[in-house]
């Protein structure tokens, strides 16, 4: 379903390739309807593109270079609407073609190189960060689905005193190899993935009713938090709702 919901964006440009012999000159009556909607469709995009990057906080967190992307991707649709603006106000004339649009192309792209410079973390490769660990690809796959089938037939997130060490130790690996799988393969820290795993056997446990009038400190204890207080922050950062607010809307079966 979200793979059908990404293609769904490409839909206007393949009917702008399609239909493209059938664009109407600049000149010809009611051109403009055409061009008002390509400038209105591009501009209402990239301003639902950035509420959507600047809203999306939770999906950051739980992503590898999270901070760098998420302010990169800020800069870059604010860059595409101010120059969907400046087309705009350069169509119905309000400012010139020149200097107006040579400016603000230069602006624009200054800026861009600017901030690359400085967040040139985002394009390089996390392999770049392994490049000399013993552990390929292939291997740290097989790694990866062993380590999910032991948390989810042992379950050893529950144990509050679990560690990276005693985990890898557990797998047969060094702690740098599994936090390499981790990092890789899940797009996680360790701390996220363990913190994550937790608040979705929560998250069960809150659904079921043998832990109905268990209260919400006896809950996260039970899920392997150590505190009451870093429970709430992990349910809310992940779920979106407080463990509170997730349980009176939740269903007990």
């Amino acid at each position: 379903m979200n793979t059908l919901y990404t293609y769904l964006h490409f839909i206007p440009f393949f009917l702008s390739v399609i239909l493209s012999a059938y664009i109407p000159a600049i000149y010809q009556p009611y051109s403009w309807v055409f061009y008002f909607f390509i400038f209105a469709h591009g501009l209402m995009y990239s301003l639902y593109a950035l509420y959507w990057v600047l809203r999306s906080q939770r999906f950051y967190e739980n992503v590898s270079k999270g901070k760098i992307v998420k302010n990169w991707l800020t800069i870059f649709i604010a860059s595409t609407i101010v120059i969907y603006i400046n087309a705009v106000l350069i169509y119905f004339n309000i400012v010139p073609f020149y200097p107006s649009s040579s400016f603000v192309f230069s602006v624009v792209l200054l800026i861009l190189i600017i901030c690359g410079f400085y967040s040139f973390d985002v394009f390089s490769s996390d392999m770049e960060k392994y490049k000399n660990s013993s552990l390929n690809k292939d291997a740290a796959l097989d790694y990866s689905n062993e380590l999910k089938r032991l948390m989810n037939d042992d379950k050893p997130f529950l144990n509050p005193e679990l560690t990276l060490t005693s985990l890898s130790k557990t797998l047969g690996i060094t702690s740098k190899q599994l936090s390499q799988i981790i990092n890789q393969v899940e797009g996680k820290n360790y701390s996220q993935y363990i913190a994550e795993l937790r608040v979705y056997q929560a998250v069960e446990l809150l659904k079921t009713n043998k832990y109905k009038h268990y209260t919400m400190a006896a809950i996260a204890y039970e899920c392997g938090f150590s505190s009451i207080s870093s429970f709430n922050i992990a349910f809310k950062k992940i779920t979106g709702k407080t463990p509170v607010q997730y349980k009176q809307t939740v269903k007990v079966y």
